[in-house]
């Protein structure tokens, strides 16, 4: 299996001789498959990468007018070794098997094994992930020996390009491996933040999330929480913060209906306001409640009268034929009149051919609520009714029709920071609460560190100490 023999077959084979390649396979298959195997989970997998391997290899060797491969035994590894990696990028799970050299050296310790193990498929899929052009150059670099000019020329990049290549993923797979050793506390409330504002979370925590199976379902679990919690239906899109109007005023004097809708609903370019009121309590309701059943207490329909303290802020709108001029400009925003505070929309009973959305979040906090309406284009003029379902807060603030507080023996507390609840002490996420939420306390961990708390909503669960109220 020399060199010169592995170039006389390639010279045979570009000659027509077909027996040839079949002595190339022949020679090498074996030890392909073994080197595949170590680094897939399969006998199967192996196989397939080295076979497919075998044929990339065939349609160059076979091709008089490619630049010639001066080491056929390292090409063909390289070939298998990349065809390895992107097997795993694909599979994204599995474990990889160790060399049996590497196996040893731990005296047959089996947690050193499983170690060792463990660190060489995250190795793998670390490199699996980075771009093409990075994880080509560091492995031409690491593990074939190359300099930066023989991988600047096997890449079409110059030396100074290739070096840089090689440094970037070396810091890739560094923010790769600290991305994944940061602990999942940390991480699942920066995804909790991200999701509240909307905005996409920082590229540590999802680093993180990629090879963390806890954290990838607390992110999924984000929105269907939601969702239960709040009755809201999709698709739910948090707008940034600065599209989140304060709407309605505060202060006394009781102002007329109209008056008070007229300050009450503000429209973008791409909004024709036809009509716009307010429905207060003891008037029937001219739309379908969504999502206020928490705040009401009792199910209202079309037509139903509101009950005390709730009020609905509507506007009759008309979105006009055709494309939108300048993307986002269909937007309706609905204040809530006096102290009121948003706790539901009010949404037409059929449905739209156009999708909207809402901001910020339905929680019984805001003031008001900005609806965003799609910007696919309209065949005709439509028009449509929306609105925002608001209530009075009672004294300690809450918009919740019976909300849970601290009885005879109990102690009642206050959250001054945002936290995430859990079901125990660093275990899976089941909701939220933010500052100046009022909780009920019920016990403390054994160290002291988590509190177990139940919400206004009646949902129990564990915060950070820290995170109450002295």
């Amino acid at each position: 299996m020399s060199r010169r023999g592995d170039t006389e077959l390639v010279r045979r084979l570009q000659t027509g001789d077909g027996s040839a390649f079949a002595e190339l396979d022949r020679r090498h298959r074996r030890a392909l498959v073994a080197y595949a195997r170590r680094l897939l989970r399969s006998e199967h997998d192996a196989e397939d990468v080295v076979q497919d391997a075998l044929v990339k290899a065939h349609a160059v060797l076979a091709d008089p007018s490619r630049p010639a491969v001066r080491e056929i035994k390292p090409w063909l590894y390289t070939l298998v070794r990349n065809g390895a990696i992107d097997e795993t990028r694909r599979a994204r799970y599995g474990e990889a098997e160790l060399p049996a050299e590497t196996t040893d050296r731990g005296g047959g310790d089996p947690a050193m094994i499983l170690t060792r193990k463990e660190t060489v498929r995250r190795l793998v899929e670390d490199i699996a992930a980075l771009p093409d052009q990075q994880r080509t150059a560091l492995l031409l670099r690491e593990l074939d020996g190359r300099d930066a000019a023989a991988v600047g020329e096997e890449l079409g990049v110059s030396p100074a390009a290739a070096q840089m290549l090689v440094a970037r993923a070396r810091g890739a797979l560094v923010r790769a491996r600290e991305a994944r050793d940061a602990d999942c506390h940390d991480v699942r409330e920066q995804l909790m933040l991200a999701h509240e504002r909307g905005t996409r979370p920082a590229e540590h925590a999802l680093r993180h999330t990629r090879g963390c199976p806890g954290c990838t379902g607390y992110r999924r679990d984000l929105r269907r929480v939601d969702r239960r919690l709040r009755a809201l239906t999709p698709p739910l899109w948090i707008l940034p913060a600065a599209l989140a109007a304060k709407l309605g005023g505060g202060g006394g004097g009781k102002v007329a209906a109209g008056a008070a809708a007229a300050t009450l609903v503000v429209a973008g370019a791409g909004i024709v306001v036809l009509d716009r009121d307010v429905v207060r309590e003891g008037e029937a309701t001219p739309l379908r409640l969504l999502g206020a059943g928490a705040a009401t207490g009792q199910r209202i329909s079309l037509g139903e009268r509101l009950p005390a303290g709730v009020a609905v802020t509507y506007a009759k709108v008309q979105l006009p034929a055709g494309p939108v001029e300048r993307p986002g400009e269909r937007v309706v925003r609905l204040g809530c009149p006096g102290r009121m505070r948003a706790v539901g929309l009010a949404v037409p009973d059929r449905e739209l051919p156009v999708r909207y959305r809402f901001a910020p979040a339905i929680d019984g906090r805001s003031r008001g609520v900005t609806v965003t309406f799609a910007d696919s284009v309209l065949d005709e003029a439509l028009r449509t009714r929306i609105g925002v379902v608001c209530k009075q807060p009672d004294a300690l603030g809450s918009t919740i029709a019976d909300p849970r507080r601290a009885g005879p023996g109990e102690k009642a507390g206050r959250l001054c920071e945002r936290q995430t609840v859990l079901r125990s002490p660093g275990r899976e996420f089941i909701g939220n609460v933010v500052a100046g939420d009022r909780v009920v306390v019920l016990r403390r961990s054994a160290s002291g560190a988590w509190t177990q708390i139940e919400t206004e909503f009646r949902l129990t669960g564990w915060v950070r100490t820290a995170a109450l109220c002295p």
